[in-house]
């Protein structure tokens, strides 16, 4: 019914996207040298799903993506590893089964995915949003960054970081961070796992570059990182319209 490309390897060799059958059923593919390759899915507890779309691919092959499980209903965070497309949920294993949860019905207290799934241009690190539901009064959203290669996940957790989206990792595991979950952020935020800190991208400019003098404000989100951050591409809402920009960092 239709298709459409998520994401391109930083070569521009190999895309992934995804079809959507009669069923209005989404199914992931890799196109790689004029083929088509139609990726494999299941569900939690390797159930069935009713629907999966890769949403970016790193130089290294590996595939961030979601799926939507049928029982219990969720959209949860997935990939595709290496050249031969090993799928996983990721990672299953920090999730939190509740069966007190949701009115006795059970649900998990804690799941890690989106719709919005993010991969760093080398493929390392993966990030999106995890759900936390404590309650039907209490279900919010945090960002999360997750190393493929060391096995870790960060969580950006607090009240103040309610319902912020992840917008974009480079290959260093810096995330570029957004203040809302839909739409432009008043300005671009960035997280370090290395110091566990979320800090303006002006005040990291500055710190990293010499950018920019004290009080500078950069405006909007960032789109999309090269994977050693000289090149960022966010947009931002001006006076009468929205504006793309390009922020090459110095050498």
């Amino acid at each position: 019914m239709e298709s459409g490309f998520y994401g391109v390897t930083p070569d521009g060799s190999v895309a992934v996207g995804y079809m959507m059958d009669d069923n209005w059923k989404n199914i992931g593919f890799v196109y790689e040298n004029g083929t088509l390759t139609v990726l494999t899915a299941h569900g939690l507890d390797n159930g069935v799903c009713d629907g999966f779309a890769p949403k970016g691919i790193g130089s290294n092959g590996n595939i961030s993506g979601y799926i939507q499980n049928s029982e219990p209903w969720a959209e949860v965070g997935c990939a595709w590893t290496g050249a031969s497309h090993d799928f996983e949920i990721y990672p299953e294993d920090l999730m939190e089964w509740d069966s007190g949860l949701l009115d006795g019905s059970g649900a998990f207290g804690k799941r890690y995915g989106t719709v919005e799934a993010r991969i760093s241009p080398d493929g390392r690190y993966y990030a999106g949003t995890v759900t936390v539901t404590e309650s039907w009064e209490y279900m919010p959203d945090f960002p999360y960054l997750y190393d493929a290669q060391e096995g870790r996940m960060y969580e950006i957790s607090g009240d103040a970081y309610q319902f912020w989206r992840a917008d974009a990792v480079s290959s260093s595991g810096l995330l570029f961070l957004s203040d809302v979950n839909m739409g432009i952020s008043s300005q671009p935020y960035i997280y370090s796992p290395a110091d566990g800190k979320v800090i303006t991208m002006a005040e990291w400019a500055k710190a990293e570059y010499g950018y920019e003098p004290d009080g500078f404000r950069i405006q909007g989100s960032v789109v999309a990182v090269s994977g050693d951050c000289m090149t960022i591409v966010g947009d931002y809402a001006g006076d009468n319209s929205f504006v793309t920009a390009v922020w090459f960092m110095p050498m």
